[in-house]
């Protein structure tokens, strides 16, 4: 099917929407940029005045822009602003240095306006932030200077400079994400997990952090059931299901059913290679005690091949043996 069919669409349109109510809890990006993001200096914001801001803009040629999320958020100094902006990927992009650069620019002509005292104060600064929650690994570079051919000398030397800071699903640096309390952290782990109890081991990890009168507890159960679907185990969650608990207590039971059907099958099995077994022991039987009484004590090289003897090899020696003249005739080939 086309990537760009209208259910990979409708898929993708729904894991954006499942992220951004996520990241619409200032919890989520404190612990998004103090733990994943290497800047002490960024880690000394004053998270609790974070709030968000129009992330819509228009160009001048009236051109429709948007950026998944921004933040503005005070500095340490509790005067500076500093603006956050938070994109959502499904797939690597080779040109987001390009995007995200004119997101920081058309922001800022739309903050900043046509005011002459706006735009001779310093500009306040914008952090671009690109979360790869997809499937393939980022390779693409983050840097825009990279990108452009420079000349040997002169003004063409030094292109525009812009970096966005990137955020893998897939890369090893990622592998600290078992910090207790971090909510990005156990974002990190839903997205690597594969069994059930693993699932089951972080939401009781969330409810022990959350509390169900929270809008990030609702955000975080909406994003389960959508996370759990994805991997086709609908049989996990319901949308019936309220709360942590009762959801644990429902992948818990499922799990346990599975477990208990797989050992009643484990078990027939057992019985029926047991059965197996026997009636093709009974057939050896039967066909040495015909072997020696038409043809006498067998020779070791003949007991050793009885032993070695398939179930099929053995049916089609009781067949043989019938019409047998001579002991030869019961291993001739088959027919």
């Amino acid at each position: 099917m086309d990537s760009y069919s209208s259910e990979n669409i409708v898929s993708k349109a729904n894991q954006d929407a499942s992220y951004k109510a996520l990241f619409a809890a200032p919890q989520m990006m404190r612990d998004l940029i103090c733990g994943f993001v290497s800047d002490p200096w960024l880690h000394t914001l004053r998270f609790e005045t974070m709030d968000t801001v129009r992330s819509e803009y228009i160009g001048e040629q009236l051109q429709q822009r948007f950026s998944d999320m921004v933040w503005r958020v005070k500095a340490a100094d509790g005067v500076t602003d500093i603006y956050l902006s938070l994109e959502f990927q499904t797939r690597p992009d080779p040109a987001m240095p390009l995007r995200t650069w004119t997101y920081s620019g058309l922001f800022l002509q739309q903050l900043l306006g046509h005011s002459a005292r706006a735009l001779r104060q310093p500009w306040p600064p914008v952090l671009q932030l690109v979360i790869n929650t997809g499937q393939l690994r980022w390779r693409d570079g983050v840097d825009l200077a990279s990108r452009f051919w420079r000349a040997p000398s002169g003004l063409l030397q030094q292109p525009p400079q812009h970096q966005f800071v990137l955020i893998d699903m897939h890369d090893e640096l990622l592998d600290n994400a078992d910090q207790g309390d971090n909510l990005f952290g156990i974002l990190l782990q839903f997205e690597r997990a594969t069994q059930t109890d693993q699932y089951v081991q972080l939401i009781e990890r969330l409810g022990r952090l959350l509390k169900p009168d929270q809008p990030l507890y609702r955000s975080w159960l909406n994003w389960i059931r959508h996370r759990v679907k994805l991997s086709d185990r609908t049989q996990l969650v319901s949308d019936a299901i309220q709360t942590f608990e009762e959801l644990s207590m429902n992948m818990k039971s499922v799990f346990e059913n599975y477990k208990k059907q797989q050992r009643a099958e484990g078990r027939m099995e057992g019985r029926m290679e047991g059965l197996s077994q026997g009636l093709s022991q009974g057939r050896l039987e039967s066909l040495s005690l015909q072997m020696v009484k038409r043809f006498g004590p067998l020779p070791a090289d003949i007991l050793q091949k009885l032993h070695l003897a398939t179930d099929a090899d053995i049916k089609q020696w009781i067949e043989n043996i019938l019409d047998a003249r001579q002991l030869s005739d019961v291993f001739r080939p088959f027919n």
